[in-house]
C-alpha cells in the first residue's frame, strides 16, 4: 500500500494492471482490507478497482481496440488467462487475450501461452481447436511445444470423448522430440 501512495504523490496514476499486482503481492487478509483503501483511477475520479482478470482482459482488449500498444508482460498474460479459464465463459475471453497478443506482440508469445490457450479449449470443450494451435500456430510461430503442451491438448482430447485421436497425439510426442511421462 506503501508503493500505491507513493505513486499517487508522484502523479502517476495506477491502472488495472497495477491493482492486479499490488493484489497478488498482498496476503489474502491484507486484500480485503487493501480493497477498501485502494481505488483505480482512470480520468481523474476514483473508481471501483477490477474484481476478476475478465476485467483486466477487457481493459487491456479496449485499450488495443483503440490504437494503443501492446502493455501486458507475458507471464502476466499467461496468469490472467489461467484465472479466466476458471470463470464463467472465461476460456473465450483467454483465446482473445491469445490472439490480441498473436497479433500485437508476437515476438512475445512463449510456449506458455500456448498452453494456456490450448487449456482454455479444454475448458470449453474445444479440442479442435486446441489441435489447431498446437499443429498450425505453434508450428507457424517456431515455438516448440514442450510436455505440458501435450498433456494438456491430450486432456483435452480424452475430456471429449476422443480417445483415439489422444492415442495419436501421445505417440507422436517423440517426433517432436517429447518424451511421455
Amino acid at each position: 500500500q506503501e508503493i500505491y501512495k507513493d505513486m499517487i504523490a508522484d502523479g502517476v496514476k495506477p491502472d488495472a494492471i497495477t491493482w492486479d499486482a499490488m493484489m497478488c503481492a498482498s496476503s489474502p487478509q491484507r486484500r480485503r482490507s487493501q480493497s477498501q483503501n485502494v481505488g483505480v483511477s482512470k480520468s481523474g475520479g476514483e473508481q471501483s478497482p477490477p474484481e476478476s482478470s475478465s476485467s483486466i482482459i477487457h481493459a487491456e482488449l479496449n485499450h488495443l481496440e483503440d490504437g494503443g500498444a501492446w502493455r501486458l508482460h507475458p507471464k502476466v498474460v499467461t496468469s490472467l488467462m489461467a484465472k479466466s479459464n476458471k470463470e464463467d465463459g472465461g476460456w473465450k475471453l483467454s483465446l482473445q487475450l491469445f490472439n490480441a497478443m498473436r497479433e500485437h506482440a508476437p515476438d512475445h508469445v512463449q510456449v506458455f501461452q500456448y498452453n494456456a490457450a490450448i487449456k482454455a479449449c479444454e475448458w470449453g470443450g474445444q479440442w479442435k481447436w486446441a489441435e489447431e494451435i498446437l499443429l498450425e500456430h505453434m508450428v507457424a510461430s517456431s515455438v516448440k511445444p514442450d510436455v505440458i503442451t501435450f498433456n494438456v491438448l491430450i486432456s483435452a482430447m480424452g475430456n471429449a470423448g476422443e480417445w483415439e485421436r489422444a492415442e495419436e497425439i501421445f505417440h507422436g510426442m517423440g517426433a517432436c522430440g517429447i518424451k511421455p511421462e
